[in-house]
């Protein structure tokens, strides 16, 4: 009897510009999946302007510098104030409607990235009151993360009619998933800051302690843990970059999706690498050519019109990724292909 599952083993899974040229071409047959990152972009740029510039101001205040302390440490006041300086400038042009926006989970947005180019806004909305602008900034962000995993359930039902058209996983509800993907992605969330504050609380204590003791010492193991700990961060990140693909795809909880990214990052690393890197390039590379292009009116138009298609493609193609290698996972391989794999 002939196993159909040897077949789709024997070749070897699509390359990152194959997967590439696939994620683009779906996409293009699908351009209604560009009304979101669309909408959104128009939103900041002709949208009202709601500042949070109150609650700035009060975190200004915690920076400043006594006066007594500042006759004695001149340069530390100088540096404060420029500080300040900052935070309130950052205040006055900061939108909470680009909270709408969750750059981290793939969602293309030219106007979150470079806010200058949106120009002066017609309507200005000061939200008054620290608290009040948390409250809000919460709000906005709450709903731009459901919007986000929206637009990901999106992602995930082409993907699924991409390479398994016959599959259920491209029937799931849009809302429930959505819904479901972003308390997952906050549960998450609180582990990775909860495990961050274990790690760096007694860090922090045992560098304290030692500069006290021996201050060159000190600024030598500060500079030891910053390394350690962004290796910690990378390493991290990388094994954890398919966790959203696992939820959307496969409906998958917390603890199966970080362990199935993990599995997939493990077993295709240098693949896996190689994608995250050409992600970051070609966003990063097109940014600017967008910032170029965006000088004028008609170019900006254009502009925010190809970071959109852009972004959607390069965000469907880390879920065609995820997708075919997982698959592969799910199946183990004949023998003769396990050995000539490695």
């Amino acid at each position: 009897m002939t196993n159909t599952h040897v077949e789709p083993q024997r070749r070897k899974p699509p390359g990152l510009i194959e997967t590439l040229s696939l994620a683009f071409g779906a996409v293009a047959r699908r351009m209604w999946l560009l009304l979101l990152p669309l909408g959104l972009d128009v939103l900041l740029w002709r949208g009202p302007l709601i500042s949070p510039e109150p609650l700035f101001r009060q975190a200004a205040t915690l920076f400043a510098v006594p006066p007594e302390l500042a006759n004695q440490q001149a340069e530390l006041a100088a540096q404060m104030e420029t500080f300040q300086e900052a935070l309130l400038e950052m205040g006055r042009q900061f939108n909470i409607l680009s909270l709408l926006v969750v750059r981290t989970l793939g969602m293309p947005s030219l106007l979150a990235d470079a806010p200058s180019l949106a120009g002066p806004h017609v309507v200005r909305v000061v939200v008054a009151g620290g608290g009040m602008a948390l409250t809000v900034s919460l709000a906005v962000g709450l709903l731009g993360l459901f919007l986000t995993c929206l637009w990901l359930m999106l992602l995930g039902r082409t993907a699924w009619q991409t390479l398994s058209p016959d599959e259920q996983g491209a029937q799931r509800p849009l809302m429930v998933g959505a819904t479901r993907t972003a308390v997952r992605l906050l549960l998450l969330l609180l582990v990775l800051v909860g495990a961050l504050v274990a790690l760096m609380l007694p860090a922090s204590a045992m560098l304290a302690l030692v500069t006290v003791m021996s201050p060159g010492v000190g600024v030598a193991l500060s500079s030891l843990l910053s390394l350690v700990f962004l290796w910690i961060g990378l390493w991290v990140g990388l094994h954890l970059y398919f966790v959203v693909e696992a939820m959307v795809l496969y409906d998958d909880g917390v603890v199966q999706a970080v362990t199935n990214s993990f599995r997939v990052v493990r077993r295709y690393f240098w693949s896996s690498l190689g994608l995250i890197l050409l992600v970051v390039l070609i966003g990063q590379g097109f940014h600017f050519i967008w910032l170029r292009v965006a000088r004028t009116l008609p170019g900006l138009v254009l502009a925010i019109a190809g970071n959109a298609f852009l972004g959607t493609g390069l965000t469907l193609a880390a879920f065609l990724f995820y997708q075919e290698r997982f698959q592969r996972l799910a199946v183990p391989p004949p023998l003769h292909v396990m050995l000539e794999e490695k």
